[in-house]
């Protein structure tokens, strides 16, 4: 039975994220900043001390019409919009590079999904965006261009933490701020993340 999970590889994450996991949409602080509180989740199982919403309030990059490159609105309201991977990706490094460490986030946008697994099983969890409760994606009229890139939101974006999968059953073990650490069918979660426009990113 192949498995990799990164409750078996390392308690510290599934303990940090699933403290951290349930606040967001449960509580009124961010009700649509689950892209900050999944880099929050990724960088508190790597041991650094924040608040919830210490990537919202302090380091978190917007814009006024590129998703791609900022976040679209404000996560502490209802009408929020979000950001994508490289908007997230600098945020990341704003918050690291504050901190002096040497890691630094990485945009791994348009991978394939099998291949996302070899990052899991090395202990590397993914930021990774997909739909709330894999449901069915929900497209927009908004697109935007990064990089010679196109990218279009989607009504029921979310974004997640890929932190194990297990190939025999066919599931993938997500920390979700929706619904805390969660299975879910890896063949519905892939096909919904191709849609999306496979963005992922990671911090290494």
């Amino acid at each position: 039975k192949e498995i990799a999970s990164m409750r078996k590889v390392s308690n510290p994450m599934t303990e940090t994220i699933e403290n951290t996991a349930n606040l967001p949409y449960k509580n009124p602080e961010l009700p649509t900043g689950c892209e900050s509180v999944a880099l929050t989740m990724v960088l508190k199982y790597l041991g650094f001390d924040l608040e919830k919403t210490t990537i919202a309030d302090d380091y978190l990059v917007f814009a006024d019409r590129n998703f791609a490159m900022g976040y679209i609105g404000n996560p502490h309201t209802e009408d929020g919009a979000g950001i994508f991977a490289p908007g997230l990706v600098k945020t990341a490094n704003n918050f690291l590079e504050a901190q002096e460490s040497e890691k630094r986030g990485f945009d791994i946008s348009d991978t394939d999904f099998e291949d996302l697994y070899n990052y899991v099983a090395a202990g590397i969890p993914i930021i990774i965006w997909n739909t709330m409760y894999l449901e069915k994606p929900v497209p927009t009229d908004e697109v935007c261009e990064f990089e010679g890139k196109t990218y279009r939101w989607f009504r029921n974006e979310h974004c997640m933490v890929m932190c194990g999968f297990d190939k025999e059953n066919g599931t993938v073990l997500i920390q979700d701020s929706l619904d805390g650490l969660v299975e879910r069918d890896a063949e519905t979660f892939a096909k919904y993340y191709e849609e999306l426009g496979k963005n992922a990113m990671i911090i290494h």
